[in-house]
């Protein structure tokens, strides 16, 4: 295990190489539970990614839906830098 703080939220893969350690997905849970969970493995960093959500279909084109930080699952990806 390692310090939460020590674990980085990323939001995309890395270009550095690394080891997969573990895959979470839930619902009802934010990055920051990943990133803990990630920190209970000794994760050097959590991917995740949003999935699901609302979404209005007036504001889309125009790049401002107000519900672009919705989503209803959370995956995440603990990942061990080479």
């Amino acid at each position: 295990a390692k310090a939460i703080s020590e674990v980085q939220i990323l939001w995309s893969k890395p270009h550095r190489s690394f080891i997969v350690l573990a895959d979470f997905q839930s619902r009802g849970e934010s990055p920051e539970d990943m990133r803990r969970k990630g920190a209970e493995i000794g994760a050097d960093a959590v991917i995740v990614s949003l999935l699901g959500g609302l979404y209005s279909k007036d504001e889309q084109w125009a790049g401002k839906d107000r519900h672009s930080t919705t989503y209803s699952r959370i995956a995440a990806t603990a990942i061990k830098f080479d």
